[in-house]
């Protein structure tokens, strides 16, 4: 199991001084990829190859969002790769070595040039899977609720990532502006999923829509479905 310590900085920290959504996301990914690193499956055996890791769902399981200064420990391993999909799960804890957040995430490979699945043997991608106590849910399907149209919002270059497109952590925060400061002072997050559809690219406007309480979100571009996410508080 691969392992880093952190501490929350103010940058990642909301008004409320807990851990931002959208940084909850960072940190996964940034630990994903200094863990493909260790096992020589990051940048010289992808990007330097024309493919690239693209994550497809995640599931988060909060007991409580890390606080501004505090330190925590972020844990990783990766499960029985299933063909094109790469199965990886998380564990946050905190000082006292307790458990604040589940996580559970799938991965894949895509060519830069045209998006299309690749088949990791040809680029001699193995990932061999970590025997764990640990039993995280898979992410799974969102049930589709009725929606309103909330906002939109111009796609443009501070969104973008390395990959030329809007960064899925960008995602969190266009969910969390649904509501205003005031909601979110008694509206602590619980549990948050989100499935990435398509991906989202500069100039391209992004249409949200949502239920009430935000355990249906749909993100929508040109008609097309770009994101689904659900929270529960």
């Amino acid at each position: 199991m691969y392992e880093i310590k952190y501490k929350v900085k103010i940058s990642d920290s909301d008004y409320y001084e807990d851990l931002k959504l959208s940084s909850l996301l960072r940190l996964i990914q940034e630990i994903s990829i200094l863990h493909a690193e260790e096992l020589n499956i990051g940048k010289s055996a992808t990007l330097d190859k024309g493919i690239i890791w693209v994550v497809l769902k995640e599931m988060f399981i909060i007991k409580r969002m890390p606080k501004y200064n505090e330190d925590i420990i972020i844990k990783t391993y990766p499960l029985k790769t299933k063909h094109h999909i790469f199965p990886r799960n998380y564990l946050i804890y905190d000082s006292n070595n307790e458990l604040l957040i589940e996580s559970s995430s799938l991965w894949t490979l895509v060519s830069i040039k045209d998006r299309k699945l690749i088949e990791p043997d040809e680029y001699n991608i193995f990932v061999e899977e970590e025997d764990t106590d640990f039993n995280i849910d898979s992410p799974r399907k969102i049930e589709k609720d009725n929606v309103s149209f909330k906002y939109d919002r111009l796609i443009k270059y501070s969104d973008l990532d390395l990959n030329l497109h809007c960064n899925n952590t960008n995602y969190a925060n266009y969910i969390l502006d649904i509501k205003d400061k005031d909601f979110y002072k008694d509206h602590k997050f619980s549990f948050f999923e989100i499935i990435y559809n398509k991906e989202l690219k500069e100039n391209e406007t992004l249409e949200i829509f949502s239920n009430d309480d935000l355990s249906y979100i749909e993100g929508l571009s040109d008609n097309s479905t770009i994101f689904t996410a659900k929270v529960i508080f």
